[in-house]
Protein backbone atom coordinates (compact mmCIF):
# COMPACT_ATOMS: atom_id res chain seq x y z
CA UNK A 1 0.00 0.00 0.00
CA UNK A 2 2.43 2.66 -1.12
CA UNK A 3 1.30 5.85 -3.49
CA UNK A 4 4.43 6.77 -5.53
CA UNK A 5 5.47 10.11 -7.54
CA UNK A 6 8.10 10.84 -9.65
CA UNK A 7 8.64 13.95 -11.25
CA UNK A 8 9.82 14.90 -15.29
CA UNK A 9 11.30 17.84 -17.36
CA UNK A 10 10.65 18.11 -21.39
CA UNK A 11 11.76 21.05 -23.16
CA UNK A 12 10.89 21.14 -26.91
CA UNK A 13 7.86 22.00 -28.74
CA UNK A 14 6.73 20.91 -32.19
CA UNK A 15 9.39 19.92 -34.73
CA UNK A 16 6.53 20.17 -37.72
CA UNK A 17 2.63 21.31 -37.32
CA UNK A 18 1.77 16.90 -37.79
CA UNK A 19 2.91 15.67 -34.79
CA UNK A 20 1.69 13.99 -32.23
CA UNK A 21 1.31 15.28 -28.31
CA UNK A 22 0.82 12.99 -25.27
CA UNK A 23 -0.77 14.44 -22.10
CA UNK A 24 -0.20 18.22 -23.43
CA UNK A 25 3.13 17.68 -24.05
CA UNK A 26 4.70 17.48 -27.96
CA UNK A 27 5.84 13.91 -28.58
CA UNK A 28 8.98 15.27 -29.89
CA UNK A 29 10.07 17.49 -26.85
CA UNK A 30 13.44 16.34 -24.73
CA UNK A 31 13.48 14.97 -21.78
CA UNK A 32 15.70 16.62 -19.26
CA UNK A 33 14.77 14.73 -16.40
CA UNK A 34 18.21 12.84 -15.96
CA UNK A 35 19.90 15.81 -16.23
CA UNK A 36 17.90 17.95 -13.46
CA UNK A 37 19.40 18.89 -10.27
CA UNK A 38 16.53 20.02 -8.45
CA UNK A 39 13.75 22.29 -9.62
CA UNK A 40 10.95 24.54 -8.48
CA UNK A 41 7.92 25.72 -9.01
CA UNK A 42 5.83 28.72 -7.36
CA UNK A 43 2.08 29.40 -8.16
CA UNK A 44 -0.53 31.78 -7.24
CA UNK A 45 -4.10 33.20 -7.73
CA UNK A 46 -5.82 36.11 -6.90
CA UNK A 47 -9.16 37.22 -6.44
CA UNK A 48 -10.21 39.71 -9.22
CA UNK A 49 -6.33 39.27 -11.09
CA UNK A 50 -4.81 36.97 -12.79
CA UNK A 51 -2.90 33.55 -11.36
CA UNK A 52 0.74 33.00 -12.01
CA UNK A 53 3.19 30.79 -12.11
CA UNK A 54 6.89 30.26 -12.37
CA UNK A 55 9.33 27.78 -12.38
CA UNK A 56 13.51 27.45 -11.69
CA UNK A 57 15.27 24.14 -13.41
CA UNK A 58 18.32 23.96 -12.32
CA UNK A 59 20.56 21.06 -14.86
CA UNK A 60 23.49 19.44 -14.76
CA UNK A 61 26.22 21.08 -17.73
CA UNK A 62 28.96 18.99 -16.47
CA UNK A 63 30.15 17.76 -20.07
CA UNK A 64 29.62 20.92 -21.76
CA UNK A 65 26.92 19.90 -23.93
CA UNK A 66 25.05 22.86 -23.59
CA UNK A 67 27.59 25.31 -23.88
CA UNK A 68 27.32 27.51 -26.79
CA UNK A 69 29.97 26.54 -29.55
CA UNK A 70 31.35 23.96 -27.47
CA UNK A 71 30.42 20.30 -29.67
CA UNK A 72 27.59 19.23 -26.99
CA UNK A 73 25.02 17.53 -28.25
CA UNK A 74 22.96 20.43 -27.25
CA UNK A 75 24.95 23.31 -28.07
CA UNK A 76 22.64 25.31 -30.43
CA UNK A 77 19.60 25.04 -27.90
CA UNK A 78 16.96 28.04 -28.25
CA UNK A 79 15.95 28.23 -24.18
CA UNK A 80 13.82 30.82 -24.88
CA UNK A 81 12.02 29.37 -28.10
CA UNK A 82 11.51 25.84 -26.43
CA UNK A 83 8.77 25.96 -23.79
CA UNK A 84 9.33 23.94 -20.80
CA UNK A 85 6.90 21.26 -18.90
CA UNK A 86 7.09 20.03 -15.71
CA UNK A 87 5.01 17.11 -15.03
CA UNK A 88 4.20 14.19 -12.47
CA UNK A 89 3.72 10.48 -13.06
CA UNK A 90 2.22 8.71 -9.72
CA UNK A 91 0.76 5.08 -9.25
CA UNK A 92 0.44 2.50 -6.72
CA UNK A 93 2.99 0.46 -8.58
CA UNK A 94 6.90 1.99 -9.11
CA UNK A 95 7.72 0.49 -12.36
CA UNK A 96 4.22 1.46 -14.02
CA UNK A 97 3.42 5.37 -13.26
CA UNK A 98 0.62 7.21 -14.94
CA UNK A 99 1.56 10.83 -16.19
CA UNK A 100 -0.73 13.33 -14.88
CA UNK A 101 -1.18 17.16 -16.74
CA UNK A 102 1.36 18.79 -16.58
CA UNK A 103 2.41 21.16 -13.10
CA UNK A 104 4.20 23.67 -14.82
CA UNK A 105 4.46 25.12 -18.15
CA UNK A 106 5.64 27.71 -19.83
CA UNK A 107 8.78 29.44 -21.37
CA UNK A 108 12.42 30.43 -20.54
CA UNK A 109 12.84 34.30 -19.34
CA UNK A 110 16.26 33.77 -17.88
CA UNK A 111 19.37 31.61 -18.46
CA UNK A 112 22.22 31.41 -16.28
CA UNK A 113 25.61 29.38 -16.59
CA UNK A 114 28.21 28.33 -13.94
CA UNK A 115 31.38 26.57 -15.26
CA UNK A 116 34.59 26.73 -12.68
CA UNK A 117 36.06 24.23 -14.98
CA UNK A 118 35.20 21.00 -13.21
CA UNK A 119 31.55 21.57 -13.43
CA UNK A 120 28.83 23.46 -14.81
CA UNK A 121 25.61 24.04 -13.84
CA UNK A 122 22.66 25.90 -15.88
CA UNK A 123 19.71 27.79 -14.16
CA UNK A 124 16.70 28.07 -15.97
CA UNK A 125 14.32 30.71 -14.71
CA UNK A 126 10.71 30.20 -16.18
CA UNK A 127 7.58 32.17 -16.32
CA UNK A 128 3.84 31.00 -17.30
CA UNK A 129 2.48 32.14 -20.93
CA UNK A 130 0.92 35.43 -19.67
CA UNK A 131 4.39 36.89 -19.57
CA UNK A 132 4.18 36.36 -23.24
CA UNK A 133 0.93 38.03 -23.50
CA UNK A 134 1.55 40.94 -21.64
CA UNK A 135 4.44 42.49 -23.18
CA UNK A 136 2.29 42.86 -26.23
CA UNK A 137 0.57 45.90 -27.61
CA UNK A 138 -2.84 46.59 -29.16
CA UNK A 139 -2.11 47.31 -33.22
CA UNK A 140 -5.64 48.66 -33.87
CA UNK A 141 -8.19 50.54 -31.08
CA UNK A 142 -10.64 47.68 -30.09
CA UNK A 143 -14.00 48.09 -28.11
CA UNK A 144 -17.16 45.86 -27.54
CA UNK A 145 -19.59 48.78 -26.36
CA UNK A 146 -23.28 47.99 -26.78
CA UNK A 147 -22.11 44.43 -27.21
CA UNK A 148 -21.22 43.45 -23.69
CA UNK A 149 -19.23 40.04 -23.29
CA UNK A 150 -18.82 37.23 -20.68
CA UNK A 151 -15.01 37.10 -19.61
CA UNK A 152 -14.28 34.31 -21.54
CA UNK A 153 -15.65 35.66 -24.89
CA UNK A 154 -13.96 38.80 -24.54
CA UNK A 155 -10.18 37.54 -24.07
CA UNK A 156 -10.54 35.28 -26.33
CA UNK A 157 -11.87 37.38 -29.23
CA UNK A 158 -8.85 39.70 -28.53
CA UNK A 159 -6.14 37.19 -28.53
CA UNK A 160 -7.79 35.22 -31.57
CA UNK A 161 -8.51 38.53 -33.50
CA UNK A 162 -4.63 38.98 -35.01
CA UNK A 163 -6.03 42.40 -36.47
CA UNK A 164 -6.01 43.05 -32.34
CA UNK A 165 -2.77 42.02 -30.55
CA UNK A 166 0.85 40.07 -32.25
CA UNK A 167 -0.16 36.78 -33.10
CA UNK A 168 1.08 34.45 -30.27
CA UNK A 169 3.53 31.98 -30.54
CA UNK A 170 2.91 28.62 -32.57
CA UNK A 171 5.54 26.55 -31.46
CA UNK A 172 6.02 24.84 -34.86
CA UNK A 173 1.98 23.48 -34.51
CA UNK A 174 -0.52 24.11 -37.56
CA UNK A 175 -2.21 26.84 -35.41
CA UNK A 176 -2.49 28.46 -31.93
CA UNK A 177 -6.01 28.61 -30.08
CA UNK A 178 -6.62 30.66 -26.82
CA UNK A 179 -9.83 29.12 -25.54
CA UNK A 180 -10.42 31.27 -22.25
CA UNK A 181 -12.81 28.05 -20.11
CA UNK A 182 -15.07 29.76 -18.01
CA UNK A 183 -17.15 26.55 -16.83
CA UNK A 184 -18.20 27.32 -13.37
CA UNK A 185 -21.62 25.65 -12.12
CA UNK A 186 -24.89 27.26 -10.70
CA UNK A 187 -25.91 25.58 -7.25
CA UNK A 188 -25.76 21.55 -7.49
CA UNK A 189 -26.92 21.45 -10.65
CA UNK A 190 -25.54 19.26 -13.82
CA UNK A 191 -21.99 19.79 -14.78
CA UNK A 192 -23.14 21.62 -17.88
CA UNK A 193 -25.58 24.28 -16.33
CA UNK A 194 -22.61 27.08 -15.88
CA UNK A 195 -22.48 29.77 -14.14
CA UNK A 196 -21.31 32.68 -16.99
CA UNK A 197 -20.17 35.72 -14.74
CA UNK A 198 -20.49 39.68 -15.52
CA UNK A 199 -20.96 40.80 -18.85
CA UNK A 200 -18.85 43.09 -19.55
CA UNK A 201 -17.71 46.34 -21.91
CA UNK A 202 -13.96 47.70 -22.46
CA UNK A 203 -12.28 49.82 -24.95
CA UNK A 204 -8.65 50.12 -25.62
CA UNK A 205 -6.64 52.24 -28.09
CA UNK A 206 -3.90 51.38 -30.33
CA UNK A 207 -0.52 50.86 -28.63
CA UNK A 208 -2.01 49.99 -25.07
CA UNK A 209 -0.29 47.09 -23.37
CA UNK A 210 -2.49 43.72 -24.10
CA UNK A 211 -1.73 42.28 -20.02
CA UNK A 212 -2.74 45.67 -18.73
CA UNK A 213 -6.27 45.45 -20.25
CA UNK A 214 -6.96 41.52 -19.70
CA UNK A 215 -6.15 42.67 -16.02
CA UNK A 216 -8.97 45.07 -16.37
CA UNK A 217 -11.38 42.58 -17.77
CA UNK A 218 -10.44 40.20 -14.90
CA UNK A 219 -10.60 42.84 -12.19
CA UNK A 220 -14.58 43.44 -14.01
CA UNK A 221 -15.46 40.16 -13.12
CA UNK A 222 -13.64 39.55 -9.53
CA UNK A 223 -13.57 36.20 -9.90
CA UNK A 224 -10.22 33.72 -9.90
CA UNK A 225 -8.52 33.20 -13.14
CA UNK A 226 -5.65 30.66 -12.86
CA UNK A 227 -2.62 31.10 -14.46
CA UNK A 228 -2.25 30.54 -18.08
CA UNK A 229 -0.48 27.63 -19.55
CA UNK A 230 0.57 25.82 -22.89
CA UNK A 231 -1.47 22.30 -24.15
CA UNK A 232 -0.32 20.48 -26.83
CA UNK A 233 -2.64 18.55 -28.88
CA UNK A 234 -3.00 16.73 -32.32
CA UNK A 235 -6.24 17.11 -34.02
CA UNK A 236 -7.44 14.18 -36.05
CA UNK A 237 -8.45 15.86 -38.92
CA UNK A 238 -7.47 15.12 -42.49
CA UNK A 239 -4.93 15.49 -42.84
CA UNK A 240 -4.16 15.63 -38.88
CA UNK A 241 -2.18 18.42 -37.49
CA UNK A 242 -0.09 19.58 -34.28
CA UNK A 243 -2.12 22.68 -32.07
CA UNK A 244 -0.57 24.50 -29.50
CA UNK A 245 -3.70 25.40 -26.78
CA UNK A 246 -3.06 28.31 -24.44
CA UNK A 247 -5.19 27.86 -21.72
CA UNK A 248 -7.35 29.82 -19.18
CA UNK A 249 -9.74 28.94 -16.61
CA UNK A 250 -11.52 30.93 -15.11
CA UNK A 251 -14.35 30.62 -11.86
CA UNK A 252 -17.11 33.08 -11.73
CA UNK A 253 -17.15 35.63 -8.54
CA UNK A 254 -20.49 34.36 -6.74
CA UNK A 255 -19.86 30.66 -7.63
CA UNK A 256 -20.73 28.95 -4.23
CA UNK A 257 -19.36 25.37 -3.85
CA UNK A 258 -21.39 23.60 -1.49
CA UNK A 259 -19.05 20.32 0.04
CA UNK A 260 -19.46 18.28 -2.35
CA UNK A 261 -18.69 17.26 -5.92
CA UNK A 262 -22.52 17.92 -6.92
CA UNK A 263 -21.18 21.58 -7.51
CA UNK A 264 -18.44 20.29 -10.04
CA UNK A 265 -15.36 21.10 -7.32
CA UNK A 266 -13.72 17.81 -6.29
CA UNK A 267 -14.45 16.86 -2.51
CA UNK A 268 -12.44 18.19 -0.09
CA UNK A 269 -8.32 17.40 0.71
CA UNK A 270 -8.85 15.41 4.30
CA UNK A 271 -5.19 16.59 5.92
CA UNK A 272 -5.23 14.50 9.30
CA UNK A 273 -2.21 14.43 11.72
CA UNK A 274 -3.13 10.87 12.53
CA UNK A 275 -2.89 8.02 10.36
CA UNK A 276 -4.30 8.54 7.00
CA UNK A 277 -6.97 5.77 5.99
CA UNK A 278 -8.91 6.03 3.15
CA UNK A 279 -8.00 9.23 1.21
CA UNK A 280 -6.88 11.32 3.83
CA UNK A 281 -3.21 12.48 3.27
CA UNK A 282 -0.67 13.50 5.42
CA UNK A 283 0.99 17.06 6.55
CA UNK A 284 3.55 18.69 8.45
CA UNK A 285 4.16 22.31 9.29
CA UNK A 286 0.58 23.90 10.24
CA UNK A 287 0.55 27.15 10.64
CA UNK A 288 -2.70 28.83 11.98
CA UNK A 289 -3.89 32.73 11.83
CA UNK A 290 -6.25 35.28 11.59
CA UNK A 291 -7.74 36.39 7.67
CA UNK A 292 -6.44 39.84 8.25
CA UNK A 293 -5.28 40.56 4.85
CA UNK A 294 -8.40 39.93 3.38
CA UNK A 295 -10.64 42.53 5.32
CA UNK A 296 -12.70 44.76 3.29
CA UNK A 297 -14.97 46.78 5.16
CA UNK A 298 -16.17 49.57 2.61
CA UNK A 299 -15.77 49.25 -1.10
CA UNK A 300 -15.80 51.95 -4.17
CA UNK A 301 -16.92 50.73 -7.45
CA UNK A 302 -16.89 53.19 -10.48
CA UNK A 303 -18.32 52.56 -14.01
CA UNK A 304 -16.36 53.96 -16.64
CA UNK A 305 -18.29 57.59 -16.98
CA UNK A 306 -20.62 56.29 -13.82
CA UNK A 307 -21.18 57.46 -10.67
CA UNK A 308 -19.30 56.38 -7.30
CA UNK A 309 -20.96 53.45 -5.87
CA UNK A 310 -20.30 52.33 -2.27
CA UNK A 311 -20.97 49.31 0.09
CA UNK A 312 -20.09 49.31 4.17
CA UNK A 313 -20.50 47.45 6.87
CA UNK A 314 -20.72 49.76 9.41
CA UNK A 315 -20.69 47.43 12.21
CA UNK A 316 -17.11 45.83 10.86
CA UNK A 317 -16.08 49.71 10.48
CA UNK A 318 -16.85 50.50 13.34
CA UNK A 319 -14.28 47.23 15.29
CA UNK A 320 -11.87 47.78 12.81
CA UNK A 321 -11.55 51.09 11.26
CA UNK A 322 -12.33 51.83 7.48
CA UNK A 323 -10.21 48.96 5.23
CA UNK A 324 -11.12 50.16 1.95
CA UNK A 325 -11.72 48.41 -1.41
CA UNK A 326 -11.13 50.82 -4.55
CA UNK A 327 -12.04 49.92 -8.10
CA UNK A 328 -12.32 52.98 -10.87
CA UNK A 329 -13.25 52.88 -14.09
CA UNK A 330 -14.03 49.06 -14.58
CA UNK A 331 -15.11 46.82 -17.78
CA UNK A 332 -18.90 47.01 -16.64
CA UNK A 333 -21.79 48.18 -18.24
CA UNK A 334 -24.35 49.71 -15.38
CA UNK A 335 -23.68 51.68 -12.11
CA UNK A 336 -25.86 49.17 -11.04
CA UNK A 337 -22.94 46.42 -11.67
CA UNK A 338 -20.48 48.18 -9.82
CA UNK A 339 -22.89 48.74 -6.69
CA UNK A 340 -23.69 44.82 -6.88
CA UNK A 341 -19.47 44.37 -6.51
CA UNK A 342 -19.02 46.62 -3.78
CA UNK A 343 -21.94 44.98 -2.19
CA UNK A 344 -20.47 41.37 -2.68
CA UNK A 345 -16.93 42.37 -1.43
CA UNK A 346 -18.61 43.85 1.44
CA UNK A 347 -20.61 40.78 2.28
CA UNK A 348 -18.11 38.30 1.69
CA UNK A 349 -14.85 40.20 3.14
CA UNK A 350 -15.70 41.90 6.34
CA UNK A 351 -15.26 39.65 9.03
CA UNK A 352 -11.83 38.33 10.60
CA UNK A 353 -11.44 34.83 10.79
CA UNK A 354 -9.31 31.87 12.15
CA UNK A 355 -7.60 29.09 10.57
CA UNK A 356 -5.02 26.94 8.73
CA UNK A 357 -3.14 29.16 6.40
CA UNK A 358 -0.30 27.03 5.29
CA UNK A 359 0.93 23.37 5.48
CA UNK A 360 3.51 21.12 3.61
CA UNK A 361 3.43 17.31 2.29
CA UNK A 362 6.40 15.48 1.53
CA UNK A 363 6.80 13.26 -1.38
CA UNK A 364 8.05 10.42 1.59
CA UNK A 365 5.07 10.91 3.73
CA UNK A 366 2.59 10.03 0.25
CA UNK A 367 5.01 7.25 -0.37
CA UNK A 368 5.10 5.77 3.47
CA UNK A 369 1.72 6.77 4.93
CA UNK A 370 -1.31 7.09 2.04
CA UNK A 371 -3.66 4.44 1.84
CA UNK A 372 -3.58 2.94 -2.07
CA UNK A 373 -7.39 4.54 -1.93
CA UNK A 374 -5.66 8.03 -1.89
CA UNK A 375 -4.12 8.23 -5.33
CA UNK A 376 -6.75 10.17 -7.55
CA UNK A 377 -6.46 12.67 -4.40
CA UNK A 378 -2.28 12.82 -5.02
CA UNK A 379 -3.23 13.31 -8.46
CA UNK A 380 -5.18 16.36 -7.71
CA UNK A 381 -1.97 18.00 -5.70
CA UNK A 382 0.25 17.43 -8.07
CA UNK A 383 -0.87 18.87 -11.54
CA UNK A 384 -1.49 22.60 -12.43
CA UNK A 385 -4.69 24.53 -10.62
CA UNK A 386 -7.10 25.77 -13.51
CA UNK A 387 -10.80 24.62 -15.15
CA UNK A 388 -11.09 21.12 -16.69
CA UNK A 389 -12.38 21.26 -20.12
CA UNK A 390 -11.87 18.96 -23.52
CA UNK A 391 -8.30 18.78 -24.11
CA UNK A 392 -6.86 18.52 -20.34
CA UNK A 393 -9.94 16.44 -18.93
CA UNK A 394 -12.87 14.65 -19.49
CA UNK A 395 -14.22 16.53 -16.77
CA UNK A 396 -15.83 20.00 -18.26
CA UNK A 397 -16.13 22.52 -16.00
CA UNK A 398 -14.50 20.37 -12.76
CA UNK A 399 -12.09 22.51 -11.05
CA UNK A 400 -8.50 20.56 -11.01
CA UNK A 401 -5.29 21.29 -8.39
CA UNK A 402 -4.10 21.96 -5.51
CA UNK A 403 -5.46 26.03 -5.47
CA UNK A 404 -8.87 26.87 -4.61
CA UNK A 405 -10.19 23.54 -3.55
CA UNK A 406 -11.76 22.65 -0.52
CA UNK A 407 -9.78 21.29 1.88
CA UNK A 408 -10.29 20.39 5.77
CA UNK A 409 -7.45 20.64 7.76
CA UNK A 410 -7.82 18.28 11.28
CA UNK A 411 -5.14 18.73 14.07
CA UNK A 412 -4.84 19.32 18.22
CA UNK A 413 -2.64 22.37 18.85
CA UNK A 414 -1.41 23.23 22.10
CA UNK A 415 -3.30 22.95 25.46
CA UNK A 416 -5.44 20.03 23.55
CA UNK A 417 -6.91 22.72 21.48
CA UNK A 418 -8.54 21.69 18.05
CA UNK A 419 -7.24 23.85 15.28
CA UNK A 420 -9.14 21.80 12.64
CA UNK A 421 -10.50 24.07 10.25
CA UNK A 422 -12.07 24.17 6.62
CA UNK A 423 -10.16 26.49 3.87
CA UNK A 424 -9.00 26.92 0.36
CA UNK A 425 -5.31 27.55 -0.30
CA UNK A 426 -4.20 30.18 -2.65
CA UNK A 427 -0.97 30.04 -3.12
CA UNK A 428 1.71 27.31 -3.73
CA UNK A 429 5.69 26.09 -3.69
CA UNK A 430 6.74 22.88 -5.00
CA UNK A 431 10.56 21.92 -4.32
CA UNK A 432 12.26 19.05 -6.32
CA UNK A 433 15.73 16.97 -5.53
CA UNK A 434 17.70 13.88 -6.11
CA UNK A 435 16.15 12.36 -2.82
CA UNK A 436 12.33 13.68 -2.18
CA UNK A 437 10.04 16.49 -2.95
CA UNK A 438 8.12 19.10 -0.61
CA UNK A 439 5.10 20.96 -1.38
CA UNK A 440 4.20 23.69 0.77
CA UNK A 441 0.45 25.11 0.27
CA UNK A 442 0.24 28.93 1.55
CA UNK A 443 -2.09 31.63 1.68
CA UNK A 444 -4.56 29.40 3.57
CA UNK A 445 -8.27 31.45 3.46
CA UNK A 446 -11.36 30.16 5.14
CA UNK A 447 -13.86 28.51 2.75
CA UNK A 448 -17.22 29.85 4.13
CA UNK A 449 -15.17 33.31 2.50
CA UNK A 450 -13.69 31.53 -0.45
CA UNK A 451 -16.79 29.59 -1.64
CA UNK A 452 -19.60 31.48 -0.36
CA UNK A 453 -22.39 30.62 1.87
CA UNK A 454 -24.75 27.69 1.00
CA UNK A 455 -28.01 27.20 3.17
CA UNK A 456 -28.99 23.66 4.42
CA UNK A 457 -24.78 22.41 4.07
CA UNK A 458 -23.80 20.98 6.86
CA UNK A 459 -20.35 22.29 6.67
CA UNK A 460 -20.88 25.00 4.70
CA UNK A 461 -23.96 26.89 5.71
CA UNK A 462 -26.84 25.32 7.98
CA UNK A 463 -29.19 28.41 8.70
CA UNK A 464 -29.16 28.80 12.26
CA UNK A 465 -25.62 27.01 13.15
CA UNK A 466 -22.15 28.61 13.42
CA UNK A 467 -20.94 29.07 9.55
CA UNK A 468 -17.41 28.16 11.07
CA UNK A 469 -18.60 24.57 12.63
Amino acid sequence: MTVYVEWDVFMGSFTSDRQPAYNGIPYQATEFTDRTINLSVNTSIEIGEFGRSSATVLLDNSDGAFTPGGGGTYQDWDFLANPVWIRARTGTDPASLTAQNPMFTGVVSGVQFRDDGYSAEIELQCDDVFSIIQRSAFLADYDNLLNPLKVHTLISGILNLSANVVALPKFNSYYTYYPAYYYTPVGDSSPFTMKAGEDLEISVSEGEFVGDRLNDIVVGEHGIAFPMWLFADFVFDFPPFAVMYYQQGHVARDWLWGGTANYNAYDEFVFTEGTPTGTELPFSSPKVGFSIDNLITKADITAPAGILQSAENTTATTQYGVRTASFSDMALQYDEQALELAKHLVARYSEVRFGVEELSITGGQIRNQCADAALTHVNWLVTAPTVGNFQISPENGRVLGALFHPAYVEFTGAGGVSLSSRVAFFSLSLEVNETDWVLRLNDGRPAIETFGFVFGETNYGVLGTNRLA
